[in-house]
């Protein structure tokens, strides 16, 4: 372990930051939904055949969902796909849908699946709106830029984007969502891009790319082709950060997901992505994720494409960050900041980071204080 990490280590309780173990509140609880909305759907198909034949037909037979995919029918076509297993100690919420990935061939099936059905195109998919959460994000993002292109991956309408337009930032997006982009602001949409960054015609050179829970969305099978793909995009000593939903325990952030199925232990025990992929009720993977994985075989992808991690970096913005993320955002604080190559630049950036305020952690706290006032 670092000094930088031992650093962050020994600070997390003094910042209240959730002890190693203990599942983020923000995953407790979508396991939990998950579980009680897979059941409910079999039940309502057991007694109820309005619901049966309502999800058998061209509607979701969920009222509020939107249209789409009908729940159910990726279970029907692949049932011996999915099996129900027992959550461990760390979630002890009983038992989880998952799909079994046999060989590499289920990672693309799966893929084409959640392409065909347009899971991405979904209203609930892209959480779409300006807060503080993205402005908090264009923030951190500046503070890695060192004057050159910015270029978010899977950007969805550029909420984060606007924060470094406001910044003066010179900045390029690109996603797959044609519903996502068709919401961009004016600020941002002349300067995102909609495809795939693999065939894309971006130009090289920028000096930071990032991306925010995108990583995970990726085909594993295809992971490192994206990943060349990035260090072709970006300069030489140029940062890239990715907040991913990593799991287990890490030398910096610690465990922000633990793994809580034991068949994960096997699969990160022998540098693998996990091969059981925690699905809703309908059969995909829970928000789309195809990567289901532990942190240091996260770690491993980008290093075979020559990303070297910046754990200095990374205490400098976990120290400035975590008490902040820790209550809201916790999921955020598993991220990574990888840089292309060597770079130089890494002391300047540390203390930039270090000694530089932040507008919206001191705006949030004058809030707070007018509350407590209030009240």
């Amino acid at each position: 372990m670092t000094s930088g990490a031992r650093r962050a280590t020994s600070s997390r309780a003094a910042r209240g930051v959730a002890p190693r173990g203990e599942a983020p509140p923000s995953l407790t609880a979508r396991i939990l939904r998950d579980r009680i909305k897979w059941r409910l759907h079999h039940a309502l198909l057991s007694v109820c055949p309005g619901y049966r034949s309502a999800t058998r037909g061209g509607s979701r037979g969920c009222a509020g969902d939107g249209g789409g995919h009908v729940p159910g029918r990726l279970l029907e076509r692949h049932p011996g796909k999915y099996s129900l297993y027992q959550t461990n100690e760390k979630v002890p919420y009983g038992s989880l849908l998952a799909f079994n990935v046999e060989d590499a061939a289920d990672f693309d099936l799966m893929e084409q699946a959640i392409l065909d059905s347009g899971y991405y195109e979904a209203p609930h998919i892209w959480p779409l709106r300006v807060d503080r959460d993205k402005r908090v994000m264009a923030e951190i993002v500046a503070s890695l830029n060192q004057g050159g292109r910015v270029l978010e991956l899977g950007c969805a309408n550029g909420a984060v984007l606007e924060g470094l337009a406001l910044r003066g930032i010179e900045f390029e997006g690109i996603d797959i969502s044609r519903r996502a982009l068709a919401r961009a602001s004016r600020a941002v949409r002349a300067h995102v891009h909609l495809g795939d960054v693999l065939t894309s015609d971006l130009s090289p050179g920028f000096d930071t790319i990032f991306g925010l829970d995108i990583f995970e969305h990726l085909n594993p099978n295809k992971l490192a082709s994206y990943l060349l793909r990035l260090r072709e995009l970006l300069a030489d000593g140029g940062l890239l950060f990715a907040n991913i939903p990593a799991f287990g325990i890490d030398e910096v952030f610690g465990e922000v997901f633990p793994r809580y199925l034991s068949e994960w232990d096997v699969d990160a025990a022998a540098g693998r992505p996990f091969r059981q992929l925690h699905a809703d009720h309908e059969g995909y993977p829970i928000s789309g994720h195809l990567i289901w994985a532990d942190s240091s075989w996260w770690v491993g992808q980008f290093s075979s494409a020559d990303f070297r991690r910046r754990t200095l970096i990374e205490v400098a913005l976990h120290d400035k960050y975590d008490d902040y993320m820790a209550v809201h955002s916790p999921a955020r604080r598993s991220f990574y900041v990888f840089s292309a190559g060597e770079c130089p630049d890494e002391p300047e950036i540390v203390r930039r980071i270090t000694r530089s305020r932040s507008l919206e952690l001191m705006t949030l706290r004058r809030l707070e204080t007018l509350a407590m006032l209030w009240r």
